[in-house]
């Protein structure tokens, strides 16, 4: 039951302002990161926190310096191996170059960006396909210098991408401007999107 009310909150995520998913951050970071709580603060963790971390992913309206300390957060609990699937899903979608729903003012910069994806690269992408999609995603091309990341960075992780068969075809979406395959909409957003709606 709690998987699924986690499951709705992000679904519904897009249609909330930046106040309301300040509120949800704000609620789940005692369960999520309970040392960020006040001493006297009742702490405690979640037993099956998988999907309440997806939510964080998910909004997309909270300020940058705020997806910036999670994205360092989930950052840093990267480990080699398919274990890290959801740390690495939400770095994905909180360094996204192209929000599914939010403002291009809400985008993280693209010096932030391009640090995590340096770390994603040293990470083992043959065991860990899911650093590789997060790597992927940050670097996708969106055709805006304001956004991309340098084309040298670019080219790398293209090339890392090709050396990983099952995610190689995301190389593509790495050099060139390319609508997402139905096949990866659901890998990098959680849901696939409702037919019709594309990302360009």
């Amino acid at each position: 039951v709690w998987d699924a009310w986690w499951v709705m909150w992000r679904r519904i995520a897009g249609g909330l302002d930046e106040t309301a998913q300040i509120r949800i951050l704000d609620d789940l970071t005692p369960f999520l990161r309970p040392e960020l709580t006040s001493r006297n603060a009742r702490k405690s963790r979640l037993q099956r926190p998988e999907e309440a971390t997806r939510l964080v992913g998910a909004l997309e309206r909270v300020p940058v310096e705020r997806k910036i300390d999670w994205g360092q957060w989930f950052l840093s609990g990267l480990v080699d191996g398919e274990k890290t699937g959801r740390p690495a899903w939400c770095l994905a979608r909180l360094g996204a170059r192209q929000p599914l729903y939010g403002s291009l003012h809400q985008v993280i910069p693209s010096s932030t960006a391009q640090e995590w994806v340096e770390t994603l690269l040293q990470r083992d992408w043959e065991r860990t396909k899911n650093v590789a999609l997060a790597a992927a995603t940050i670097a996708r091309r969106t055709g805006d210098r304001a956004l991309d990341l340098d084309e040298a960075v670019r080219e790398r992780v293209a090339l890392a991408l090709e050396s990983v068969p099952p995610l190689a075809h995301l190389a593509l979406s790495v050099r060139e401007v390319v609508v997402l395959e139905r096949r990866d909409e659901s890998r990098v957003f959680g849901d696939s999107l409702p037919e019709g709606l594309k990302l360009t």
